[in-house]
């Protein structure tokens, strides 16, 4: 396209080439423009994310510093949980071993009563025993020393009688002997 001078009128060709110019200048600024207000709007869009990006930053980092010291409370109960843990394990061993020493102690203890008492129970048993055997042997004796004098009075009595039948012989002897003397005076 050529420059044209001031004051003259452009030629037909020069001026259809100039019209053409203009509407495809025209084209491209619509172009740009719509581009321009498409750009506009997405740039509101994108500052309104941006918005919305730092807000999300913001509350992210305000939940990151709560969580970080909720952690850090959480770290120093874990650690005071994992002591007392440890103290109380340590303290469960300790009872076990008390209470398998006194279940020992238990045993022990049972079992030394349980041999006393079958000792003493033994020991009773001998005594009664002991005692029965000698009540039996008193009661043997004086049953023996019944039975003997009994036996002796019998005797004494079987003799008396024998004695007294002997007498009573001799005394009718002597009755028959004095009444045939008496009948032949």
């Amino acid at each position: 396209m050529t420059p044209t001078r001031a004051g003259t009128k452009p030629q037909p060709s020069e001026r259809d080439a100039l019209e053409q110019e203009v509407i495809e200048l025209r084209r491209k600024h619509e172009l740009l423009e719509a581009s321009h207000i498409i750009q506009a709007k997405e740039r509101s869009e994108l500052s309104k994310e941006v918005a919305t990006l730092q807000q999300t930053v913001t509350l992210l980092q305000r939940d990151k510093e709560y969580l970080n010291r909720q952690n850090m409370e959480l770290s120093v109960r874990c650690a005071h949980e994992e002591d007392r843990l440890e103290r109380l394990q340590v303290q469960l061993e300790e009872t076990k071993k008390a209470r398998e020493e006194m279940y020992e102690k238990y045993v022990s203890s049972r079992d030394h009563y349980k041999t006393e008492y079958e000792n003493k129970l033994h020991d009773e048993l001998e005594q009664i025993k002991l005692k029965t055997n000698q009540e039996i042997d008193q009661l043997r004796n004086a049953s023996r020393e019944m039975y003997e004098r009994e036996n002796r009075n019998l005797r004494e009595a079987r003799d008396n009688a024998l004695a007294e039948k002997d007498r009573a012989v001799m005394a009718e002897k002597d009755a028959l002997e004095k009444h045939n003397q008496l009948l032949d005076r």
